[in-house]
């Protein structure tokens, strides 16, 4: 029985990947469609291709990386997929970070639809999430220092991770 669990786990981890796949070069393809020869386009395209990859993409499987049944780092050591995941995190965020001040400086009006206000709380999560990786790597020196305990940075960091990515994945139906 455990087996055909584990079979049933990598399975649709497989199927999660080719649909994040799918999603952006979908997107990719689009954004390439467009008439690259207004400004305005540009920035918005940018803006769409550059979230959906620091979301869609890379935040997703930074997130799955951890996930023991992920096909692409199932034989890697918790230390490599730690390592993994904070890189290929910090990429993502960095990407949404780009493609939200693209398109923020091409508007006179601000966060007054649902998309950009899930966009922009997700985005202050995401960076929260990533000051608080720190502290989740680093759980020990944390607790020496100002007495946090590592299971409460750990919980945290998850939290706000989680928060981020949802309302993220809102933003990009939204948008």
């Amino acid at each position: 029985m455990e087996k055909a669990i584990r079979a049933f786990q990598f399975l649709f981890n497989i199927l999660n990947h080719i649909c994040i796949v799918v999603v952006t070069i979908y997107v990719t393809w689009h954004c390439f469609l467009m008439n690259l020869s207004d400004k305005f386009i540009v920035q918005y395209d940018m803006h769409v291709w550059l979230c959906t990859l620091g979301y869609q993409l890379m935040m997703a499987e930074a997130i799955l990386t951890l996930y023991s049944s992920n096909c692409w780092s199932f034989f890697y050591a918790p230390k490599t997929k730690r390592t993994l995941h904070w890189l290929i995190q910090v990429i993502g965020s960095l990407m949404a970070i780009v493609g939200t001040t693209v398109f923020y400086s091409t508007r006179q009006f601000h966060f007054q639809t649902t998309h950009s206000i899930t966009g922009l709380i997700s985005l202050i999560f995401a960076v929260v999430g990533c000051i608080n990786g720190i502290a989740a790597i680093n759980t020990q020196k944390v607790y020496k220092k100002y007495r946090i305990r590592p299971v409460v940075s750990k919980m945290f960091h998850k939290f706000i991770g989680i928060a981020s990515f949802v309302l993220g994945m809102m933003s990009l139906f939204y948008g």
